[in-house]
């Protein structure tokens, strides 16, 4: 259904109360939830992804990686080159020393071991396993590109 742009404005300048209750949520039940990390370098990021998460990729190909976190949850790694020229953008990356935009959390039984791998395969620890003034024992890195990764026990 088209709404002209009149009858836009008008329906945008009048106050409807919603029952929200009757309206239907994307994530009230989704289908699958996957996180994609943008990369410098996809082959370095397959190689770190997989050692830190102690498995191969289901998706393995030039133009995305993504490896399975639960059934239905996937963490994605894509070429930084590929999503600016695929949206045609201009992507400005951070300064160094600025903070992460996001954070991927994996919560574990032995986050000690985690870690282990964590560092083997070259991400750098910021903060150790510490216990956090909202109950959780959590460390913090940063993958090869910056992204943030913590790490707490389940």
């Amino acid at each position: 259904m088209m709404i002209s742009s009149e009858k836009a404005t008008t329906l945008q300048s009048q106050e409807v109360p919603i029952d929200l209750a009757f309206q239907s949520s994307c994530l009230a039940e989704p289908i699958s939830i996957k996180t994609v990390f943008y990369v410098e370098n996809l082959e370095a990021s397959k190689q770190f992804y997989s050692t830190v998460l102690d498995q191969s990729p289901v998706v393995d190909t030039p133009g995305q990686i993504e490896f399975q976190l639960m059934p239905s949850v996937r963490l994605g790694l894509v070429p930084l080159k590929g999503i600016v020229h695929t949206l045609n953008l201009a992507v400005r990356h951070r300064p160094e020393g600025c903070m992460p935009a996001c954070e991927i959390s994996l919560k574990h039984q032995d986050p000690e071991a985690c870690l282990v791998l964590f560092e083997a395969a070259g991400g750098k620890l910021i903060q150790p396993l510490k216990h956090m003034d909202w109950g959780e024992e959590v460390a913090y890195g940063l993958d090869p590109d910056g992204h943030m990764i913590a790490f707490s026990r389940a």
